[in-house]
């Protein structure tokens, strides 16, 4: 039985999403250590990362475009 082939396209979906999670934890360490309180703290890191997914999703958009 053979393996299914992946299409190059598809093939930096993983790392980059481990990339946004590992990045994202960092950040709401950094949020939650300097902030008074959980709601401040969630908020600037909504304000953080909101940008980096929105960039992801833009990506992930082009390469979906490439292999239509």
């Amino acid at each position: 039985m053979s393996s299914p082939v992946t299409p190059p396209w598809s093939r930096d979906r993983i790392p980059r999403g481990v990339s946004k999670a590992a990045g994202d934890v960092m950040a709401l360490s950094d949020c939650l250590a300097s902030a008074v309180d959980l709601s401040a703290a969630l908020q600037r890191f909504e304000a953080d990362r909101i940008s980096v997914g929105r960039e992801i999703v833009a990506y992930g958009r082009q390469l979906g475009a490439l292999a239509i």
